[in-house]
Formats: C-alpha cells, sequence, structure tokens
C-alpha cells in the first residue's frame, strides 16, 4: 500500500457509553459534564497500562484500540470495577454507568482513526451490555478461552444494525452473578476439567437440583425507579421497529409497522397503551427495555427489526416482561412483502395471548391501513406524509398535504389516506394557512365522512368530525363524535388528547382536564399542545396555582418556539391579573408582545369565539387587556 495510505489490521476494539446520558444531562448538565470528565480521567491511566489508545471520542462514547484481547478485557473489567468504587457514594439517580462492547476484528486505519465493520460491531454490542456491564463478541471469546477466568452468559445470535450476518454475543458476569440464559465459564483447561468432575460427582449424588431453579432473562426493571405507578391494565410500549436494511429511505416500513401495531392494540378497552409520539423517542437508539419500562410505567415492551430485500421482507419481534425480566416470545418471520398486514395481526394477536388479554379487538381495527398494503409507493407517502402531520408545523402542514395528494393519486379510494388528508387540511385551516378556509373545512368534512363509511378508520373519523364540529361552533354534536371515538378506541392517547380539547370547547371543563392529564399518562412525551390547553382549562376552573406550574414549565423548557411562549405569556398574565398581581401582569405582557409585537384583543376575541364558556372568555379578554394587551 502506497506510504500514507490507509491500512488494515487486526485490532481488539473496546465502545464504552454512558447510560441514561440524555436523563443526567437533563437533571444536571454541568455536574453531569463535570462527572464524566473526571471519569475519563480516571479512565485514561488503566488504558495506558495495559498498552490500549483512545481513537474515537464523541459526545458520552469513547472508542478505544488495544492490541491484545486480553488487555481489552482486563482494562474493560477494570474501569467497570473504578466506576462501581467512583459510583459508591452517589445517590442512585445521579450515578454514572457505563456499557462497554468488546470485538476483535479487521479495521481500516487512516492515521489516528479507525474504522470499519470491527468498530461498528463493538458499537453494536455495547448497546446490547446492561448499565455497568460489559458484553464482547463470539471472536473475543474465542481468543480469551484459556486464558483468562471470567464467566460469560451467552446471549445468542444477535442481528445488529447495518452488520449483514447475525453477531454471537456474551455478557460478561459479575462475580457471582449467576445467567438467565446459557453460562459459559472461561478458565484455563486444567480449571474447568477439575470444576466438570466436581459438577458430575454433585449431580449423581443429587446435588444438582439448583441447575433447574428458575432465573430471570435478564435483570428486571427496578420499581422504585418507575416514573409513573403502574397500570391496573396490562401496559405495553412498542417500539420503532429497526431498519437494518441500511437505506433510511426504508424506514416507512418499520415506522408504519409500528404505528399500527399501536393504533390496533389502543383500540382494545384491556390494555393501557403508550402513545406514538412517546414510544418514537427511541427510534434509531439503543436502549434497554428496563429503561423504556422504567420511564413510562408499563410492564411489557415490544422490540423488533425490518430488513427489505426486492419484494422479500423478514421481520424479527420480541415480547418482554420487563418486571420479571423473562422473554416471553421472540419470533422472525421471511415473508412477501404485501403479507405485511397480516403479519401486523398475527403480531397484534401474539402479543395479547402472552399478556393474557382476550380478544376484544375488532374486526375493523385490524382491517386498519390495509386498502393500501400492497402499494408500497401509496404506503411510504401515507407513513411519512403522517410523520410531518405529526410534527403540527407550516412546514410539516406543506409536507404531508404534498405526500398525502400523491398517496390519494395512487390510491383515491383509500380510507386512510382520505383520512389523513381531512386531518392534514383541517390542520391547515388551524395554523392559518388555508387561502379559502371553508371551502377547505368542506373538503375535510367530505374526506372524514368517506373514511367514517369504510368503518375501519371510523374512532379516528369521529374525532376529525368532532374537530370540524367545533369550528361550527355544533358543540353537541362535537361532543357525540368525541365520546363514540373514545368509545371505538379508549386507549388512543392521541384521540383522548383531542377528546379532551372538545371537551373544553364545548363546556365539560371538569371531564377535559381528567382526559388531559390521562393522554398525559398514555403518552409521556406528549405534543406541547396538551400542556397548554390543559393550563388554559385549569384557569378557567379558577385552579390558578396548578395551570401557573403548568405555564411555568412550558416556558423553561420550550425557550424556542414562539407559538408556546406566547401561549404560556398570555396564560400567566391573566392568572396574574386575577390575583392581582397587576405588575407582574404587565411584565408577563411585555415580555409577550416582545416575542409576538402583533398579539391583539381583537385577535383574542377570534381565539375564543367557539367557546361554549362566553363568561371564561369575556373573563380573559377583560384580564388581557388590564394587563396591558393593545387593542
Amino acid at each position: 500500500m502506497a506510504e500514507g495510505g490507509a491500512q488494515r489490521r487486526l485490532a481488539a476494539i473496546v465502545a464504552v457509553d454512558v447510560a441514561g446520558y440524555s436523563r443526567l444531562m437533563g437533571a444536571d448538565e454541568q455536574g453531569t459534564l463535570a462527572a464524566m470528565t473526571a471519569h475519563r480521567d480516571a479512565m485514561a491511566p488503566l488504558v495506558e497500562a495495559h498498552a490500549g489508545r483512545l481513537v474515537g471520542q464523541a459526545g458520552d462514547g469513547l472508542l478505544f484500540e488495544f492490541p491484545s484481547v486480553v488487555e481489552a478485557v482486563t482494562c474493560s473489567m477494570e474501569m467497570q470495577a473504578a466506576m462501581a468504587e467512583r459510583n459508591h457514594e452517589v445517590p442512585e439517580d445521579r450515578k454514572m454507568l457505563y456499557r462497554i462492547g468488546i470485538n476483535l476484528g479487521d479495521v481500516l486505519v487512516e492515521g489516528d482513526d479507525i474504522f470499519g465493520d470491527g468498530v461498528n460491531v463493538a458499537a453494536r454490542i455495547e448497546a446490547l451490555a446492561e448499565p455497568g456491564g460489559i458484553c464482547i463478541s463470539r471472536t473475543v471469546r474465542d481468543n480469551v478461552r484459556d486464558r483468562m477466568d471470567i464467566s460469560l452468559e451467552d446471549l445468542g445470535e444477535v442481528e445488529v444494525k447495518n452488520i449483514v450476518r447475525p453477531v454471537r454475543v456474551f455478557r460478561v458476569l459479575r462475580e457471582g452473578e449467576t445467567a438467565g440464559k446459557l453460562t459459559v465459564t472461561v478458565r484455563p483447561l486444567w480449571q474447568s476439567l477439575a470444576i466438570a468432575a466436581v459438577l458430575i460427582m454433585a449431580i449423581i449424588s443429587g446435588g444438582g437440583a439448583w441447575w433447574w431453579q428458575q432465573q430471570p432473562d435478564f435483570e428486571p426493571a427496578d420499581p422504585e425507579k418507575f416514573a409513573y405507578k403502574l397500570p391496573e391494565k396490562p401496559s405495553i410500549a412498542v417500539l420503532p421497529f429497526d431498519n437494518l436494511t441500511g437505506d433510511k429511505g426504508q424506514d416507512y416500513i418499520g415506522d408504519g409497522l409500528t404505528e399500527n401495531i399501536i393504533a390496533v392494540l389502543s383500540t382494545s378497552p384491556d390494555l393501557f397503551i403508550i402513545a406514538r409520539n412517546s414510544a418514537f423517542i427511541y427510534k434509531g437508539k439503543p436502549v434497554q427495555v428496563q429503561e423504556v419500562a422504567e420511564r413510562f410505567g408499563v410492564r411489557y415492551v415490544l422490540e423488533g427489526s425490518v430488513q427489505r430485500s426486492g419484494d422479500r421482507i423478514r421481520v424479527t419481534a420480541q415480547l418482554v416482561d420487563a418486571v420479571d425480566g423473562r422473554h416471553l416470545w421472540a419470533e422472525r418471520y421471511d415473508r412477501e412483502f404485501k403479507e405485511l398486514f397480516a403479519l401486523q395481526d398475527e403480531i397484534t394477536q401474539l402479543i395479547l395471548l402472552a399478556m393474557h388479554v382476550k380478544l376484544t379487538i375488532g374486526a375493523d381495527a385490524l382491517d386498519m391501513w390495509k386498502d393500501i398494503g400492497e402499494d408500497a409507493e401509496a404506503y411510504r407517502l401515507v407513513v411519512e406524509g403522517r410523520a410531518q402531520f405529526m410534527t403540527f408545523s407550516r412546514p410539516g402542514n406543506r409536507k404531508g398535504e404534498k405526500l398525502f395528494d400523491g398517496a390519494l393519486k395512487r390510491q383515491p379510494k383509500s380510507s386512510t389516506a382520505n383520512l389523513l388528508m381531512g386531518w392534514i387540511i383541517w390542520q391547515k385551516v388551524i395554523l392559518g394557512l388555508s387561502k379559502d378556509p371553508s371551502s377547505d373545512l368542506t373538503k375535510a368534512r367530505i374526506l372524514a365522512e368517506f373514511a367514517f363509511a369504510a368503518k375501519s378508520q371510523r374512532h379516528s373519523a369521529h374525532m376529525l368530525l368532532g374537530s370540524l364540529d367545533l369550528i361550527d361552533i355544533k358543540h353537541a354534536s362535537a361532543l357525540a363524535h368525541a365520546d363514540r371515538g373514545l368509545e371505538l378506541a379508549p386507549s388512543n392517547g392521541s384521540d383522548i388528547a383531542i377528546a379532551g380539547y372538545i371537551k373544553f370547547i364545548s363546556g365539560q371543563t371538569e371531564e377535559a382536564v381528567k382526559l388531559f392529564k390521562h393522554a398525559m399518562r398514555h403518552e409521556p412525551d406528549y405534543a406541547p399542545w396538551i400542556p397548554r390547553i390543559l393550563a388554559l382549562a385549569l384557569r378557567s376552573l379558577g385552579r390558578y396555582d396548578e395551570s401557573k406550574e403548568i405555564s411555568m414549565g412550558l416556558l423553561a423548557e420550550h425557550t424556542n418556539d414562539k407559538l408556546v411562549q406566547g401561549f404560556s405569556l398570555t396564560n400567566l398574565a391573566a392568572i396574574a391579573v386575577r390575583q392581582g398581581d397587576e405588575a407582574a401582569a404587565r411584565q408577563y405582557m411585555k415580555k409577550l408582545l416582545q416575542v409576538d409585537p402583533n398579539r391583539s384583543i381583537a385577535g383574542s376575541k377570534t381565539f375564543f369565539y367557539n367557546f361554549k364558556d362566553q363568561a371564561f372568555a369575556k373573563r380573559s379578554i377583560a384580564a388581557f387587556r388590564e394587563a396591558g394587551m393593545p387593542e
């Protein structure tokens, strides 16, 4: 190879990152950065002592190269021991735990950097390690055989993103720890033979009963770390299916499959489902099921992957009980792409069976989206369009409308495409993008009624029709649609929130507050419009302290969102007036007019035009005027 060019060599690669890094940064950014720097300083002499070197650093991730596999494993075990010691006096919620993955593989060396599948495999294996733990590849296991005295848990063949073949992965067990699956003890041959003889004698003499004791498959979620109390119903989070194709353009297949399973499960009155928006925060991210269960307060987690090749598709899925630490089932399916929706039904029914829930989901729900199932391009357009709609932004609305228009040109009779086009036209009017609101609202109603007639989308069609009725100040009809939609999909977080909005505008404020809080439980990472309207509803009930707390939180969390800032400052100004703090009210109004110079009494009257509780509307306008809002 030419001098100065890239070279290949075999290397032991160690990938390291911080478990729960985003949570730690969110709680204490400066403290987390300081702790991470101190930890890395403590790791440096250990790496140097084992002839290793740092070859990559990004965010919370580190990449090391070692000339020897034994040195790599030994150093990794010493690093975890050192980190455990440093964490000894640290409160549980502030402990900084590291995941480590080790691989022996071919790497491409260019200057001080290394690249290639050998590096990628190490990074993927690291994502499988538990906080404070180490995972190694089979090549590492084979090379430390007869050289080290360690025990391993065989995690089996694992399909990892962007790697063609499955990787055999082993978990390094801590001293005294037992494995949930097959335990492989790696130690010098003479020790292995001696221990085998002792075990045989123990089993012959009847002492082998311990071998059959039930053990968890993995470390269960910690009940003390659950952000929410477990619901009485069986509860589940469906994580986005990973795209293993390597082509980002194929993401829509896994996204659509995930959304469909969530949508179908949410029609069951016997389940508690985490909403789509919250589940999708984990898209493309390595994650431990324990973390998901603890964050969302659910017992079950479904995860999987999708890989497409031409007209064939491979889907893997596994359902785990995070509370008991057990895999309930895992399946791999190789099918024609056109069978994707039949496969969705099969996975859904397996979930219900494993969670011991009777099949209360109707055939209409299982038929959702099937009207575009064999048209891969229409399916892509609908899934990507829905993602744009969910941003609830002007750019997203424009892109979504184009995508849905493309889907309807291919599948004009699709109830799914018609309904989503109806929703995005409604959103277009709400966002002030419509050049002819009256005509657009009529079109949205026609599309909603078309989808309603098709039955499979009725719960969402009810919500759209109810939202359109609000614009026409038809409160009774809007409420009827909201109630019927909730009956059809009682666990759909988005529908619950929309029903809350309909009930608030229609004068059923107490019920609306309950629904908003219920929606926020289904969607822990809720869209900001939900707490915005909840704060307004609480103010209308005179619950000023609760309302103020929510608006203050929104101000702090969404510093760059002018809509959230403006809405929150307006609400805070009105609360300050009602509580007799004129100085604070005028200060909030001053900030509001800096954020939105066009805010006026006339515009506020337009906002409240369809409120059934016009007494609240008048109190609000009077408060805005007193705080200094221009006419």
